[in-house]
């Protein structure tokens, strides 16, 4: 078996000693050379590597070409005469400016800061001080260095005067030109503006409305009241006009000016143009989008949910979903945003469900209701009653539904999933780089993203959307089938979400991925369906934080993940897909994206200044 570890050490000890050999192959120009592969070593040690393997020895094999550099300088400068000497010694002073950035980003570690004590904007305030200043003392050292070895190295025998000086006033200017990046970063970050100068668009229909039109049963009409060549009105007809297109017949589209149609306004209620009603026969539902355009520019972004919400009212009959109470599982009510649930709750509602609590008090351990649609387990602390886990199995054997969400550190459910042939970890998967970084620490490890969906119609939007949706996981733990299930006859096991290859299970909790904590693909999420003597179904997420508030509002493949969850599980797949939305969303990077996005801004675009002015210097010095 190969011993990476042994490899990675090898590969540093090479790269330091390239490193230093730089300084004796160009012995002038060399030293800079090498300190500055020194200070990049002890960077990607601590940047790059930080809790890796590789981490301590790329550090200090960095440290120490580092100061191996320094001594190799003194020699330098003791060995030089006159002009030569005082320039050795220019390099050496600004070579030490650029080795204090070590000490300086030392300042910015959770050891320095947890020893201050300082949390909170404390915090913040000294870690964007000195996070501001270590990259401008490594360039504001390391350009007058460059600089002077290059004028050692072009003028060996007889240093022309002034050339010393020079040097250090343009290695200065560039320096102090490339750190204003730092500061006008943080900036942009902090007072972070757009602008709209793009024209206003209305949402299209999502995929899951087109689909509920085209499944109509019976004929539905639209009317848009709204006078005459107004903005609104020509934002909403072609959304509509789409459904219209879609529904087989089913759907028709009038438009209609409130004050000429008095008495069709009196029946629908309507008493201003400004509404859209939906009727089926004598059932109606309507809303209103305002007719100046940007009063309605809010509503119109939206419209897309604000009518599948009003289309499955109208069509569909309310049903019942009981989530189950009792046991400090995560609610609509919790404060913590990763177990609060209000969003899932509030979409439920969306779609027409009526969202029930269901405890002791409500039967929970003697037997579901009867009007139960659904039944949600979100990852209950306590362990159930085994009344409780019996009243849930038998609801299941008659076919019932039921999302069970589970977490690390919280009560497994062996006896109801057990019933189901599934089990679930109690520790949870780990990821170096496919993760969302949400704490930039070393917790952000156990924050996992997947784009691996299994073939299901849980997960047929995503599966079609793959390249650019991604589910986020934080805390998750494995899912496994036993094929144990009580019920006779064989169950369907089909995997939803897996992980990348070189995800661990943490079973030490220390976010490290030790020696027995193998890479593989682990199962995050499946689906279970029942054999015919039971035909049940139920979806296993093992992470409820994945359907928290704090995910949902920024993730849209979780959002999409628990919708068509649920429609699955009601039997609704059918109308399964996303709902279109002009409103903004909060951007997540994974950690991968993040450094891209980082060296990009950060090396990306002043190299790019400078490469231009280089090639300008160049074409004069030619013309000269």
């Amino acid at each position: 078996m190969t011993d990476y570890s042994t490899i990675q050490y090898g590969l540093t000890a090479l790269v330091a000693l390239a490193s230093l050999s730089i300084a004796f192959l160009l012995p002038r120009r060399g030293v800079g050379l090498s300190w500055l592969g020194g200070l990049a070593l002890v960077w990607i040690g601590q940047r790059l590597l930080g809790g890796g393997d590789a981490s301590l020895p790329a550090t200090v094999a960095g440290l120490l070409v580092v100061f191996a550099t320094v001594v190799l300088r003194v020699r330098s400068m003791t060995a030089a005469k006159d002009a030569a000497a005082a320039t050795e010694r220019a390099a050496l002073i600004w070579q030490l400016i650029g080795t204090s950035s070590i000490a300086v980003w030392f300042l910015t570690t959770a050891k320095v800061t947890d020893a201050l004590g300082y949390t909170g904007d404390a915090l913040d305030r000294w870690t964007v001080a000195w996070t501001a200043l270590w990259p401008i003392l490594a360039l504001v050292g390391a350009l007058p260095v460059l600089l002077l070895d290059n004028v050692l190295a072009a003028h060996p025998v007889q240093m022309p005067e002034g050339a010393r000086k020079h040097a250090v006033a343009s290695g200065l200017s560039l320096a102090f030109g490339l750190a204003l990046v730092f500061p006008v970063n943080y900036l942009a970050n902090q007072h972070d503006a757009d602008w709209d100068f793009s024209y206003f668009r209305v949402t299209r229909p999502g995929t899951s409305t087109l689909a509920i039109v085209a499944t109509l049963d019976a004929p539905v009409e639209v009317m848009l009241f709204y006078p005459p060549a107004n903005d609104t009105r020509e934002q909403l007809v072609p959304y509509f006009e789409e459904l219209v297109a879609n529904s087989g017949g089913k759907l028709t589209l009038k438009l209609l000016d409130q004050p000429s149609e008095p008495e069709l306004s009196k029946e629908l209620s309507v008493r201003d143009n400004g509404y859209i009603v939906l009727k089926k026969g004598d059932a109606k539902e309507k809303f209103r989008v305002d007719t100046d355009i940007k009063k309605a520019r809010k509503d119109l972004k939206k419209l897309d949910g604000t009518v599948q919400k009003y289309l499955l009212k109208l069509t569909r009959g309310k049903r019942v979903v009981y989530m189950l109470t009792g046991h400090n599982e995560a609610s609509p009510r919790e404060t913590n945003p990763f177990f609060k649930l209000n969003d899932v709750k509030t979409e439920l509602t969306n779609q027409n469900y009526d969202v029930k609590d269901f405890g002791l008090e409500q039967g929970s351990a003697t037997a579901v209701p009867d009007d139960a649609a659904l039944v949600i387990v979100a990852a209950p602390e306590k362990a159930l009653l085994p009344e409780e886990s019996k009243a849930l199995a038998a609801y299941a054997d008659k076919g019932g539904a039921l999302f069970v969400f589970a977490d690390p550190q919280r009560d497994p459910m062996p006896e109801l999933l057990s019933h189901l042939g599934v089990s679930v970890g109690t520790h949870p998967l780990a990821n170096n780089t496919k993760i969302i970084p949400i704490t930039n620490g070393p917790m952000d490890k156990a924050n996992l993203i997947s784009q691996r969906f299994g073939s299901h119609p849980v997960t047929a939007t995503l599966s079609k959307y793959a390249t650019k949706a991604a589910v986020v996981l934080p805390t998750v733990v494995a899912v496994s089938e036993t094929g144990a299930g009580t019920v006779p006859g064989p169950a369907k096991y089909t995997p939803l979400i897996r992980s990348y290859e070189d995800t661990w299970e943490d079973l030490n909790d220390n976010l490290v991925q030790d020696k027995d904590e193998p890479s593989k693909v682990y199962v995050m999420a499946m689906a279970v369906q029942g054999p015919e003597t039971a035909k049940y179904r139920a979806v296993i997420l093992g992470d409820v934080s994945a359907a928290s508030d704090f995910v949902l509002e920024r993730a849209q493949g979780n959002q999409v993940l628990v919708l068509d969850a649920v429609r699955w599980l009601v039997g609704d797949e059918d109308i399964a897909g996303e709902i279109a939305s002009e409103e903004d969303v909060q951007i997540e990077h994974t950690h991968e994206q993040d450094v891209v996005w980082f060296y990009a801004i950060i090396f990306g675009i002043p190299l790019s200044v400078l490469a231009l002015g280089a090639v300008i210097v160049r074409r004069r010095t030619a013309g000269a």
